[in-house]
């Protein structure tokens, strides 16, 4: 599955009513609806997609289907696992709690959680924040120990494995290694300082206040969601077809956030309004550094980099069946999840 979104100021469902000129929207939308034709089907997965210029919604809708079970299509509100874009909302709740004075990002995480091995470098909640922490990654360890892709993987699993590590991967600093571990410790990080779950405090700092009305972080893999998408993988062979690919993780912090692509427009649109987290937003887009001084081209988060010329902010998400990327270029104010 897909989700697109960009974005600033929400519209009609139907994505109807915006400045451009209606010939000039028609033609884009025309040539949006082509692109993702080959899923629009009713034996098909799809996508859910949104783009605003400017501020304003040019272009929502969905194509193909939600779940082919029951035959309900996919539309502008259809639930989704963003899987790894969960990761800004851990950093940014990290951020949120530095900011207060509640500690510092250069803390060692041990200080936080003091099961992590004595024997273990100390790295800080800004290296595991911009993946430099040399944490060996969760889901390779899964894999290590035997378990399979389609297992039930819990929040108590990842800590397992987090607390059991004989050594790193490198020296805290030295290098950049994606490590969703490490996204998996902010988060039980920000549980102990805050007194909340995480899925709570982020509701309460982020969600919420940024108006994001149908999302939740997922910390329950067995929880009902009202019009969640039901994700779907090919079939090995050369028959083709699709099988069920549904997520059974209920590890918070690298992924889990379950939302929209209308709730994501409003996200979206904070990175430039910054009504939410706004006195760590610039800290949140900057792209950290290794010890030698070398970016990481990683925020909060957050990807840092250029496309043609333009910044670009963004993060992509995998997981089972669900696929989703949230950009934005600052410049033109365009956005894309």
């Amino acid at each position: 599955m897909l989700v697109c979104d960009v974005g600033r100021r929400s519209m009609r469902r139907d994505g109807a009513g915006s400045d451009m000129g209606n010939v000039v929207q028609g033609e884009f939308s025309a040539r949006i609806d082509e692109l993702f034709a080959e899923w629009d089907r009713a034996d098909s997965p799809g996508a859910a997609i949104a783009v605003l210029l400017g501020g304003e919604v040019i272009h929502q809708r969905g194509y193909g289907m939600a779940n082919l079970d029951h035959g309900i299509q996919i539309a502008p509100d259809s639930v989704f696992h963003v899987a790894s874009v969960s990761k800004q909302f851990t950093a940014f709740a990290v951020g949120l709690l530095a900011d207060e004075g509640k500690f510092s990002l250069d803390d060692a995480v041990r200080q936080y959680v003091p099961e992590l091995p004595d024997a273990l470098p100390p790295f800080t909640i800004r290296q595991c924040i911009h993946h430099t922490s040399g944490l060996r990654d969760q889901y390779g360890l899964f894999r290590l120990a035997g378990w399979r892709d389609d297992d039930t993987q819990t929040f108590a699993d990842v800590l397992d494995f987090a607390y059991r590590h004989e050594r790193l991967n490198f020296p805290p600093g030295d290098e950049n290694r994606y490590c969703n571990t490490s996204y998996t410790l902010l988060a039980l990080v920000v549980e102990r300082v805050s007194g909340q779950s995480f899925r709570s405090f982020a509701q309460e700092r982020l969600l919420d206040p940024a108006g994001m009305a149908s999302s939740h972080i997922h910390d329950d893999h067995s929880a009902i969601v009202a019009r969640r998408t039901s994700a779907y993988a090919k079939r090995p062979g050369e028959d083709g077809g699709v099988k069920v690919a549904n997520s059974t993780v209920s590890a918070v912090g690298a992924i889990c956030l379950f939302t929209t692509v209308e709730d994501l427009s409003h996200w979206v649109r904070n990175y430039q309004t910054r009504e939410v987290a706004g006195p760590i937003m610039d800290l949140a887009m900057t792209s950290g550094a290794l010890n030698s001084g070398a970016p990481t081209h990683y925020g909060f988060g957050l990807s840092v980099g250029a496309y043609r010329g333009q910044r670009m902010i963004g993060h992509g998400g995998s997981d089972s069946g669900y696929r989703a990327q949230v950009t934005w270029f600052p410049e033109s104010d365009l956005g894309v999840v």
